[in-house]
């Protein structure tokens, strides 16, 4: 190759390397060791907001120096330097927010020759984040109102009925004695109604312990023994016995309660009625409780549905129950998984932590 094709190849090379720099979607500015600005895209000066005629003073940029007195903060204090620095610009009433990167350079022979900078405008993403977030707490606000007033307004027609008749039946004894009868259960429901409501709304910060499962499900399975027995159903459970969670046992008390409800709702009317509690160690930390029925079982398109407010296919269910759960064992550092499928019963998994030796903060 004579020198004249060599100096093509270079001017080609050198040509093909502007091109991509200026259509990468990325600002880049390069710097020698003397932080003297080599090179630059145009992505980079779009950022920037510079005009044309600021270009030539670009190593003057009060910004550019910014960011770079921000990155050897973050490298003083060994930042990861693969996440990107967030950083604020006000412009007048107009705020920027701009993510950067800066990477050292090196030669052939691994030789620092310098560093490279990386940018991207972020403004517009941060304010569509934002207003995504809004709209999804709108709406999840809306169905939470809706679900309200629908819950309560069944209660409260009820009591209407009752006060619109006293004036006319009040003096006959079967009217008297349906007032009796009626009236303080729909009160309890109206009651049970607020009661969920805050508890899905406020839920206290957990009060974790270290707690056997053999006790706990002792305790739960004694409080459900004659409903499970007038209903008629089967009910196996294993546990190890060694195992030791720490949690807070009123709160998942109140999660597992919830879950065998559902599941002796759920096998009520099905021919086999089996409900099968497990109590097993899923990793080194992480215990697993599962509650397995044989029950109706959930549609496909409502389990996606299930752990929403209000949201429930029980002909007098609230919905809370199982957002409550959910909430409760999010607090408990755990999670709640579910498997079902219609006709075949569902299978609630609870992970939860367990007490660790060396200490109970987490």
């Amino acid at each position: 190759m004579n020198l004249q094709e060599q100096r093509q190849l270079i001017a080609d090379n050198n040509a093909f390397k502007e091109q991509v720099l200026n259509n990468i979607d990325t600002g880049i500015v390069t710097y020698n060791l003397n932080l003297k600005i080599t090179s630059w895209n145009a992505k980079a000066i779009d950022v920037l907001g510079l005009s044309p005629n600021q270009v030539d003073n670009l190593q003057d940029s009060s910004l550019l120096n910014e960011l770079f007195l921000q990155y050897k903060v973050g490298s003083e204090r060994k930042d990861d330097s693969t996440i990107p620095y967030i950083w604020e610009v006000n412009e007048g009433t107009q705020q920027k927010l701009i993510s950067y990167r800066v990477v050292q350079m090196y030669d052939s022979q691994e030789r620092q020759t310098g560093y490279l900078l990386s940018m991207n405008d972020e403004t517009e993403k941060k304010k569509l984040e934002r207003k995504l977030n809004s709209q999804e707490k709108m709406h999840a606000l809306g169905q939470l109102v809706a679900g309200v007033a629908h819950e309560i307004r069944n209660p409260l027609t009820s009591i209407k009925t009752f006060i619109d008749l006293l004036p006319k039946k009040y003096d006959q004894p079967k009217f008297r004695a349906s007032i009796i009868d009626h009236l303080p259960a729909e009160v309890g429901r109206l009651n049970k109604i607020v009661i969920d409501l805050l508890d899905y709304s406020r839920p206290r910060p957990p009060k974790k312990e270290r707690y056997n499962s053999i006790n706990e499900l002792t305790s739960l399975l004694s409080f459900l023994q004659i409903t499970i027995e007038n209903k008629q159903i089967v009910l196996e459970q294993s546990v190890e016995g060694d195992l030791v969670f720490y949690i807070d046992p009123q709160q998942i008390r109140q999660v597992l309660l919830n879950l065998m409800l559902n599941a002796i709702d759920a096998v009520e009317k099905t021919e086999e009625k089996k409900i099968t509690v497990k109590i097993e160690k899923e990793h080194a930390n992480t215990g697993k409780i599962t509650i397995t029925d044989t029950g109706i079982g959930i549609r496909k398109e409502d389990i996606n549905r299930i752990f929403e407010p209000f949201y429930t296919n029980k002909e007098k269910g609230i919905g809370l129950g199982l957002s409550v759960s959910y909430k409760l064992v999010k607090e408990n550092n755990g999670d709640i998984q579910v498997d079902s499928h219609p006709s075949q019963g569902t299978k609630f998994t609870v992970l939860l932590p367990l007490f660790e030796t060396e200490g109970e903060e987490r």
